[in-house]
């Protein structure tokens, strides 16, 4: 019995350690909103809060997150740099899991929105299609963001998410 106690204790801190260490650590709820705002201090925070968490998403949302900084800021030549950062940071993303819904939601705003210039939009048809077809797969905190992008946006109409 002792034996099995300790292997039982062994179990319990192995999975408490892989618990702390591979969840996704942000508040979807609140990242969504300050993506949704062009407030630069919530975005450092939140950028702030990413950059400390380790987990298997955190590249995806922290390059999303870098791409709508470089909105709002200043410099442009600090835009193009934090744009390219995080644009490298959401693409490895996608490439690597591109039937991730979310990450293609991510793509979508910012290519709806990005400077003609610069030209990233070329994903818009394919992330759109996608997000209709898979929406109802999505976490509510994901579909009520979509739902409330879809309300302002160019290409998304709320009644493709009834």
């Amino acid at each position: 019995m002792g034996i099995l106690s300790s292997v039982g204790a062994l179990f319990f801190h192995f999975c408490i350690s892989l618990a702390c260490t591979n969840h996704t650590a942000i508040d979807k709820e609140k990242y969504y909103n300050v993506f949704a705002s062009n407030d630069l201090n919530s975005i450092n925070k939140e950028l702030a809060h990413i950059q400390s968490q380790t987990f298997t998403e955190k590249p995806a949302f922290e390059g999303a997150l870098l791409m709508k900084k470089a909105a709002v800021i200043g410099n442009p030549k600090d835009k193009l740099a934090v744009f390219k950062d995080g644009n490298q940071k959401l693409e490895s993303s996608i490439k690597n899991t591109p039937n991730n819904v979310e990450f293609r939601f991510l793509r979508f705003m910012i290519q709806e929105n990005a400077p003609g210039f610069l030209g990233y939009k070329s994903n818009m048809d394919a992330d759109k299609s996608m997000l209709v077809t898979h929406f109802k797969t999505l976490s509510p905190e994901v579909q009520k963001a979509i739902r409330d992008y879809s309300k302002t946006s160019k290409s998304l109409s709320p009644a493709l998410f009834q």
